[in-house]
C-alpha cells in the first residue's frame, strides 16, 4: 500500500524519499542508518520516518497495514513474504552478517541440558544462512 502510494524504490539510496519505519534497539547506535552490501561494497543509507518503535513486532504490523518501508531479517518476516502481504525490495543486495555467539563456561564436562540446548540452537539457526 505505501509503495503504491509513493512508488517502489529501485536501490537503498531512494529509501531518504520514503517513510522508514524505525526500529530502536536498547544499546544500539545505529538504527537510523541500514546498511546494504553489494560486490563486497558496503553502502550505509541514513532512514527517517515518523515512527520510531521498541517494538519490532508492532513495526512490521505497521509496514503490512501500509504506513511505510522497514528493515527486517528475512526469517523475521517469511511468512509475510509468501503470503504477499510484504515484498522484498533490493534483492540485488546483502544485508551485512551479524554474527550470534553462545557463551558459556567450558567444553569440559558440559551438562548434557546445555549440550541438547547447543545443538537444538545450531540446528535451528543452520537454515537461516541459507535464507540470505
Amino acid at each position: 500500500r505505501s509503495l503504491e502510494r509513493y512508488g517502489t524504490p529501485s536501490a537503498p539510496s531512494e529509501l531518504h524519499q520514503h517513510n522508514c519505519l524505525v526500529t530502536d534497539y536498547e544499546n544500539i547506535d545505529y538504527s537510523a542508518y541500514w546498511a546494504y552490501q553489494k560486490n563486497d561494497v558496503m553502502e550505509p543509507v541514513s532512514v527517517s520516518g515518523n515512527i520510531r518503535a521498541g517494538d519490532s513486532g508492532m513495526v512490521k504490523d505497521m509496514v503490512v497495514a501500509g504506513c511505510g518501508i522497514s528493515s527486517f531479517p528475512i526469517f523475521a518476516i517469511k511468512k509475510e513474504l509468501e503470503s504477499g502481504e510484504l515484498v522484498q525490495l533490493f534483492t540485488d543486495f546483502d544485508f551485512p552478517s551479524v554474527p550470534m555467539y553462545m557463551v558459556y563456561s567450558s567444553r569440559k564436562n558440559l551438562p548434557p541440558k546445555l549440550k541438547v540446548a547447543v545443538d537444538f540452537l545450531a540446528e535451528c539457526l543452520e537454515p537461516l544462512t541459507a535464507m540470505r
